[in-house]
């Protein structure tokens, strides 16, 4: 454990308890407790019966890394050298639609606009200059 984690390690626990210690003395003040607010052994839930033993645990941490091993060799064993890039991009292209695959028609002059941002530019004063 590092230094860092192990001051974050005390601290956390003691900052909870100030902060449950805040929020209860503010009901101190309204209503005193009695023994009797306390809940009893009686009221608790019983614990868990369906816990994995530490042994069952270790045996699915061992299978996951088995399952993880072979997905990695399966992906190592694919083919990732691209070695005919043409064949492949006209492929590619063969599959999509030329409608959805070309350009946007705005129906807007691309001339116009150049026009309109030369006007606009020529008029544009620049901000001042800072003395």
């Amino acid at each position: 454990m590092t230094q860092r984690s192990a001051i974050y390690a005390l601290l956390l626990p003691c900052a909870i308890m100030g902060v449950f210690a805040v929020s209860t003395s503010a009901q101190d003040t309204a209503s005193p407790r009695t023994y009797d607010s306390f809940p009893k052994w009686s009221e608790f839930p019983p614990p868990p019966k369906d816990v994995p033993t530490p042994a069952q645990i270790r045996q699915q941490v061992v299978a996951l890394k088995a399952t993880a091993e072979q997905l990695q060799k399966t992906a190592d064993a694919l083919p990732w050298e691209l070695k005919a890039p043409d064949a492949m991009a006209a492929a590619a292209n063969a599959r999509i639609d030329p409608v959805l695959g070309a350009p946007v028609q705005t129906g807007v002059d691309k001339v116009a606009v150049e026009t309109l941002a030369a006007r606009l530019r020529a008029r544009a004063e620049p901000p001042p200059v800072a003395k």
